[in-house]
């Protein structure tokens, strides 16, 4: 007999939280109407793929005109742009990869600034250490120089890794950039011996 009693105490004590969830639902959608606000203002992110200014781009990029002219539509409009830069930017001639060393001449980084107010330029890819170190170092310094925000390069495994963090409005964006260097260990350019793993660059 106690048995069943526990066992109705039970079904009761479910039936009364199952309808305290539905009265919950309702009120909480008359109070909302149909939307959830967040209470922060909306934001949005570009992201494009490879972005490349040395080889043939010279062409277009002396042409007077933005590179990203049929695309500004997106790559304006948006409140970060966060491109993945594929090629250093240094004057130097020493290249250190033999197969195809990418390089853009830093008279064009303005051009990727002006695509938008606020630009990211990740580094940790394959072509960073073209250039060597000194190619590297050429473009943090360029990049940082035309106001365009730089991640996934350094001198070490901290600076490689550090996060980019955009503050835009209410919101606060934090944006990683690292390359995998286990698959691509040729090109991660260890220049930290006590962090040789690091795959940020």
């Amino acid at each position: 007999m106690k048995k069943q009693s526990l066992f109705r105490v039970l079904i009761v004590i479910f039936l009364i939280l199952i309808a305290l969830s539905v009265c919950g639902t309702i009120l909480f959608s008359m109070d909302n109407g149909s939307s959830y606000n967040l209470g922060h203002d909306e934001k949005n992110i570009a992201v494009t793929g490879d972005v490349m200014f040395g080889r043939k781009m010279p062409a277009v990029l002396d042409s007077g005109e933005s590179p990203f002219r049929y695309v500004e539509n997106v790559t304006k409009a948006a409140d970060i742009l966060l491109v993945n830069f594929e090629n250093p930017v240094t004057t130097s001639s020493y290249s250190v990869k033999g197969d195809v060393p990418l390089k853009a001449d830093p008279k064009y980084t303005h051009l990727l600034a002006e695509a938008n107010d606020v630009v990211i330029a990740a580094q940790a890819n394959n072509h960073a250490l073209d250039y060597g170190e000194a190619g590297m170092n050429d473009s943090i310094k360029n990049l940082k120089e035309a106001g365009i925000h730089v991640m996934g390069a350094g001198m070490n495994s901290a600076e490689a890794t550090k996060p980019v963090t955009i503050e835009t409005g209410d919101r606060k964006v934090t944006v990683l950039n690292y390359m995998d260097a286990d698959n691509f260990a040729e090109y991660r350019g260890v220049m930290d011996p006590a962090t040789a793993n690091s795959s940020g660059y």
